[in-house]
């Protein structure tokens, strides 16, 4: 039989979802897949048993059947798909039918039906409100600016290992520097002693009440320079996000995606 597209039903999508053999693709954003209501749906989250492949991934026209092969969707596979929008499900079901996937059915009722169905399940990333979005980062900066009070709660921190640099090539506007360097020591890679920490947190206006959301940037390290966590600013921001939590600031976020 030649591969086929086919728009399912909801029940159609449960039968096959329950008979096995199907992979259960979502397209959208990961934010949304992890539980964040992106377009103001009622739940979060995705179908239990889903991977997530953002349509957003196949402008890397190189890179993306590596990602594919990554998700574990192969030629052969029959895969289900449902996203946001139609006409992406649609677009992602030619590509894959390209790559050798067998047959792809597009689910069209996930946001009418699924959703608001408090019967079917669905699943978040766990903690997955410590894992932001820009759209959440941007409120909370608009809020800061408006609301009396607040604005010195929120702490946006572009995250770096000895690499101020990186901050100045760009960085988003209201962010600070903050080097790794002064939240842990290059002997041994421990945190710093206590008093230290609380002195180079207070500088730059970080409290246990604080909100804050840290980022890096991602600058493909190579293993042949000296120091390559240089490049690697992603990790600068969890390292100093698990000290600061050590530290007892309150509220810490990552910015998904980093500045990408």
């Amino acid at each position: 039989m030649e591969p086929q597209i086919k728009v399912i039903s909801t029940n159609n999508c449960k039968e096959l979802i329950e008979s096995g053999g199907y992979k259960l693709v979502d397209i959208r954003p990961s934010d949304a897949f992890n539980g964040w209501p992106l377009q103001n749906e009622i739940r979060g989250g995705h179908i239990r048993g889903a991977v997530n492949f953002p349509f957003a991934w196949t402008d890397f026209k190189f890179e993306y059947p590596g990602f594919l092969l990554e998700k574990k969707i192969s030629p052969g596979e029959k895969v289900i798909l449902y996203g946001y929008s139609l006409e992406e499900c649609r677009k992602m079901a030619d590509i894959l039918l390209h790559t050798g996937v067998t047959d792809v059915f597009i689910y069209n009722g996930f946001m009418d039906d699924w959703i608001n169905d408090g019967t079917l399940l669905l699943e978040k990333a766990p903690n997955y409100q410590f894992l932001v979005y820009p759209g959440w980062l941007k409120n909370k900066q608009e809020n800061a600016k408006t609301e009396p009070g607040r604005a010195g709660n929120l702490v946006v921190c572009h995250a770096h290992y000895d690499n101020y640099k990186d901050y100045e090539e760009g960085h988003i506007p209201g962010a600070i520097a903050l080097s790794t360097l002064e939240l842990e020591s290059p002997d041994g890679w421990n945190c710093r002693q206590p008093e230290e920490l609380q002195a180079n947190l207070l500088k730059h206006g970080i409290t246990a009440g604080s909100t804050v959301v840290l980022y890096g940037r991602f600058s493909y390290p190579r293993n042949e320079d000296d120091f390559p966590g240089k490049r690697a600013g992603q990790l600068a921001a969890m390292r100093c996000a698990a000290i600061m939590l050590y530290a007892g600031v309150g509220d810490v976020r990552i910015l998904n995606g980093s500045i990408c």
